[in-house]
């Protein structure tokens, strides 16, 4: 399938400019993380590079988007050496809307927040639904037997030797054979990448994978997560969370709210809770299971990745899987909800409430 320009989306005359001296621009660029590292005028020179800020990273992508959500408004772009916001009838045509439904819905005055917010959640809709789609004509996410990759053992999902052994073996691309199946999950070439380079490993952190392709302008930033799986389950903790952040991110309604804190605070098991309780925790899940799923498997801010990589010891082998964030959303963002023992099946995720009073999610392969 040919892929279309990014000039024939971001094509709004009216895109606001973000001056680079801008109170909210210029100290994300001069923070301890960022300085040195980013080079704005070299950017500036070039269109239609996109910059998609976090709460103190960044990534950079040549003529390619980023997932866009409602909750993150930091996405900019390069064109005519000034940096532009991308503006609500640019994300509704990158989302797949008709030209003639963003032109409408743009003239009709509604405000640009509620834009995006309609724009992101189209992911949902039409993207995701393809990758699903794809995912099962392709199967490019292979879960693969490997002998000579004894990357497991005595690993945990925190282990700094687990990302330094990953590194190794991925910067070998030329000669190793994972390396290269690696390289194409990731959408890269081998036999065309220049270089790969990486931030200082640090021990919670996803890893930083920086890949030069011959010919291109820059280099791609990936972020990679790594995970232990359950021998017995195969499954995997991704992420446990404080229900009062879950509250505040994803908008939970107060009945929702009231509900989730007694089970959280153990005052109330799922099990026990009446018919009518535990219909309106569920109501209110499959409703949002798209932004739970995929808020919980892509991460926020500082645990925010591009892909995952699993491992766990099958027999005498270790056996990895890789994946991209959104092959894996594709995967598990359909299905029903419901409750099992006392916890919560959320598509192909299991909600339940961990000994520190957080929410944990796993995930199942």
């Amino acid at each position: 399938m040919e892929c279309r320009p990014l000039s024939e989306f971001l094509c709004d005359e009216n895109a606001p400019v973000l001056p680079v001296s801008d109170p909210t621009f210029l100290p994300w660029l001069q923070n301890d993380f960022n300085r040195g590292r980013l080079f704005i005028n070299e950017l500036l020179a070039q269109d239609h590079i996109v910059i998609d800020r976090r709460w103190n990273d960044y990534r950079v992508f040549d003529d390619k988007i980023p997932a866009l959500c409602s909750s993150r408004m930091g996405v900019v772009y390069t064109k005519d050496h000034e940096l532009k916001k991308i503006t609500a009838y640019e994300a509704l045509l990158l989302q797949g809307f008709p030209e003639k439904i963003a032109k409408k819905a743009r003239d009709a005055g509604i405000l640009r927040g509620s834009l995006m917010k309609y724009a992101a959640n189209s992911v949902s809709v039409n993207v995701i639904e393809q990758i699903a789609i794809q995912i099962e004509k392709q199967a490019v996410n292979s879960y693969v037997p490997s002998e000579d990759l004894d990357i497991c053992k005595g690993t945990s999902e925190k282990s700094l030797s687990t990302k330094k052994r990953f590194i190794s073996v991925l910067s070998d691309f030329e000669n190793n054979e994972n390396a290269k199946k690696w390289l194409t999950i990731m959408g890269e070439d081998a036999e065309n990448t220049d270089f790969i380079k990486t931030d200082p490993v640090r021990n919670e952190s996803p890893i930083c994978v920086y890949i030069k392709q011959k010919g291109k302008r820059i280099a791609n930033i990936s972020k990679i997560a790594f995970y232990s799986l359950s021998s017995k389950t195969r499954s995997a903790v991704l992420c446990k969370r404080k229900l009062s952040e879950l509250i505040e991110e994803w908008d939970i309604p107060e009945d929702v709210r009231y509900l989730l804190d007694l089970y959280v605070n153990k005052k109330v098991k799922f099990k026990d809770m009446s018919e009518y309780e535990r219909q309106t925790v569920a109501s209110w899940f499959f409703e949002n299971r798209f932004l739970v799923v995929s808020d919980t498997i892509c991460g926020r801010e500082e645990t925010a990745r591009d892909f995952l990589f699993f491992t766990h010891k099958s027999s005498d082998k270790t056996v990895w899987i890789f994946t991209g964030v959104g092959s894996l959303v594709g995967k598990k963002s359909f299905g029903d909800v419901s409750f099992s023992g006392d916890s919560l099946k959320v598509c192909g995720l299991t909600l339940s409430r961990s000994s520190s009073g957080q929410i944990k999610f796993t995930v199942s392969l």
